[in-house]
């Protein structure tokens, strides 16, 4: 018997706070031991894949199962409001903000047709094509 099997044999709580050692969809995680290929959870719709060295949740699934639940909160936006939602990746960002505004940090790529309603603004240059509209 290896230590770390007894380890697990011995792991009472349903739920610990630990660090990713392998990321993503079948992830590895470290609490009192690590345990491997785990599966990740994450609210309906969404869909995350853990990064090594990330704060997770882990929770014990059943009799020797245990998953990721969830990551711990990163740091959000300067003054960001109770009931506002950050969501982030390592290179764009969207902020859903309690006012109703929708901030969008990255490039932006739509497929299928898109309806605008209420004014349009545009600060820098508007391309067509790839060509500049004068």
């Amino acid at each position: 018997m290896f230590l770390s099997d007894r380890k697990k044999n011995e792991r009472q709580s349903t739920a610990e706070q630990g660090f990713v050692t392998i990321g993503g969809e079948k992830a590895a995680a470290f609490t009192d031991s690590e345990y491997r290929e785990l599966p990740v959870f994450s609210p309906g719709g969404y869909v995350w894949r853990p990064e090594p060295g990330q704060g997770i949740l882990v929770v014990k699934t059943g009799d020797d199962g245990y998953s990721i639940a969830g990551a711990e909160n990163g740091r959000g936006p300067d003054n960001m409001a109770n009931g506002e939602v950050y969501i982030k990746s390592k290179s764009a960002s969207v902020y859903l903000k309690n006012n109703g505004n929708i901030i969008v940090d990255g490039e932006v790529c739509v497929r299928g047709d898109v309806d605008i309603v209420g004014r349009v603004e545009i600060t820098g240059g508007l391309f067509l094509n790839g060509n500049p509209v004068v």
